[in-house]
């Protein structure tokens, strides 16, 4: 099987792929796995991301988005639970309103709002007072990184020129570097570059009204007694102490944009440098930064084979949600995969 991409969805999948392998020893032995990635031409968004990870009043039953992000959210906390991974720590959330609007938001979502006493905060105010996790990309990814290369596996640092069935049993990777990939199954986990199949594609597949938002923040190294995590008005400002960066933001816009919106984030600097007793430094301190997030259609998330011969797979469009979603898509496309048999061996040409 070959995967595409570097980002927490392919490293996911291939982490509970090889959890399956291992309980499925003697039925997977000519089972392989490559995965092709290019961080240089093709940076993954989850190594650029906030990484905050709370359900913030999503609950069950109100529709199908909410129900997704719960479960996405259960298999994180499970995963966690079991696997004690580096880099993930769990914090109080203080979601705070200092305006009569932001009450009535907070109210809708959260139904009651109590008076809360932040210490870095000036005054007190209404809001809601939650665990929610800090999760520190870098030291996330090296963990899982290590995890998997305890695995016999192929990794391809190349740009993937093109994906196409060449036979009723065989999907044909063809690389810009000049090999060729031969497998049965092929999983796309590219995030924010899934459009660029379509410019080259030539099998019919099937694709999706989605669209591309970038998303920035701000960080910088700060050394702070303990971690916090502080939602104002819908601004987050937190601080790892896992790592000693302080975080700020976010600011998002639709489209492929590597720049960032330096005035909203100036703005949002401003704003909480006037509400908290504590000195967040000047914009000059912080280092701006964006990441290229996939949105699926309706905000659901992307998870199925898109050719008609079953052949060719997708995890994507998991927007905002990526180290929670992961987790659950990856179990659902192993289960789509066990039902496609799929478990063979890969050949190189």
């Amino acid at each position: 099987m070959v995967i595409i991409g570097n980002g927490i969805a392919a490293k996911t999948l291939l982490f509970e792929l090889f959890k399956t392998l291992k309980a499925s020893e003697t039925n997977c032995q000519n089972f392989s796995v490559a995965q092709i990635f290019s961080n240089q031409h093709f940076p993954n968004c989850s190594e650029k991301s906030t990484a905050t990870i709370s359900l913030n009043g999503v609950d069950v039953g109100v529709s199908t988005l909410g129900d997704l992000l719960v479960e996405g959210y259960d298999e994180f906390c499970n995963f966690v639970y079991n696997n004690q991974p580096d880099g993930i720590e769990l914090v109080d959330q203080y979601i705070i309103s200092t305006d009569g609007d932001n009450d009535q938001k907070l109210s809708r979502r959260f139904n009651q709002l109590t008076s809360l006493d932040f210490k870095l905060l000036k005054n007190s105010h209404k809001g809601v007072l939650l665990k929610s996790f800090l999760l520190s990309p870098t030291i996330f990814n090296s963990w899982i990184d290590s995890r998997n290369s305890l695995h016999s596996f192929l990794q391809i640092e190349d740009v993937v020129k093109d994906v196409k069935t060449i036979s009723a049993e065989h999907v044909l990777v063809e690389l810009f570097g000049g090999k060729s990939i031969k497998s049965k199954y092929v999983v796309i986990c590219s995030g924010a570059y899934f459009n660029i199949l379509k410019n080259f594609n030539q099998d019919n597949l099937e694709f999706f009204s989605d669209s591309v938002v970038s998303g920035s923040y701000l960080v910088r190294d700060f050394f702070y007694d303990q971690s916090f995590f502080l939602t104002l008005n819908g601004h987050n400002v937190f601080y790892r102490n896992q790592d000693n960066k302080l975080i700020i933001g976010s600011s998002s816009q639709k489209g492929n944009f590597m720049l960032p919106r330096s005035n909203e984030l100036c703005d949002i600097l401003d704003y909480l440098t006037k509400h908290l007793n504590l000195d967040l430094g000047s914009l000059d301190q912080f280092k701006m930064i964006t990441g290229l997030r996939h949105k699926g259609p309706k905000r659901l998330p992307i998870c199925g084979f898109v050719d008609e011969k079953k052949k060719i797979s997708v995890i994507s469009g998991l927007y905002k949600n990526g180290y929670t979603l992961s987790f659950s898509m990856s179990k659902k496309m192993i289960n789509l995969l066990l039902s496609q048999q799929c478990f063979s061996r890969m050949n190189l040409e």
